[in-house]
């Protein structure tokens, strides 16, 4: 099992309260790289623990059990973003479900009917996953495991001794068909999300 795990959370539907609120949370990792906090946390990647007050005050007090806990995983820091649009992160081990489920309260306080996506990966990967949270929870989601990328016309590695033959060099990894069958599963559940409303 590879340990870096990249998570991406965007604002599927949302109003302009939903982008406000979204660039609020990034405005909180912005402020954060200019303090002198910076000095205690690893590489000057803000973590998602520093993002709120609550999980800050845990994480000085060094109730690290409780920051886990509250992130949902043993280490995750914000790896990029887009103001009003979207945030990721990088985690240990697998998606950080429960910072996705305070990041989509907090959002829904804003707009109540928007619709928060995302889509994970291991870094191998052996695994991607995406998902949509709407009305202030997750609302579906789907992993797809390394076994099942052939069947999905995926194909980001040459296995010699599955094909018989030496990898050839025109071999061409499926990275954008990966990335593009995560984007439609979280487009497939957005529209059934939005046929039931």
């Amino acid at each position: 099992m590879a340990n870096h795990v990249t998570t991406h959370v965007s604002i599927a539907r949302g109003t302009s309260a939903a982008h406000k609120a979204m660039s609020e949370l990034n405005s909180r990792h912005v402020a954060l790289k200019d303090t002198d906090d910076m000095a205690d946390w690893s590489d000057g990647y803000i973590p998602a623990f520093a993002l709120w007050e609550d999980t800050l005050a845990m994480y000085n007090a060094e109730d690290y059990v409780g920051v886990g806990g509250a992130i949902g995983a043993k280490w995750c820091y914000v790896y990029d973003y887009d103001d009003e649009d979207s945030i990721s992160f990088e985690s240990a081990w697998h998606t950080p479900s429960e910072l996705l489920q305070r990041i989509c309260e907090e959002i829904s306080k804003a707009d109540p009917d928007v619709i928060i996506s995302y889509t994970s990966e291991d870094e191998f990967p052996n695994w991607v996953s995406s998902g949509v949270y709407a009305d202030g929870e997750l609302y579906d989601e789907e992993t797809i495991d390394r076994e099942d990328f052939p069947a999905l016309g995926i194909k980001l590695w040459w296995d010699e001794e599955t094909e018989g033959k030496e990898e050839p060099d025109d071999f061409e990894p499926t990275w954008e068909e990966l990335y593009e069958l995560m984007d439609e599963n979280v487009q497939s559940m957005i529209d059934a999300l939005e046929k039931k409303t």
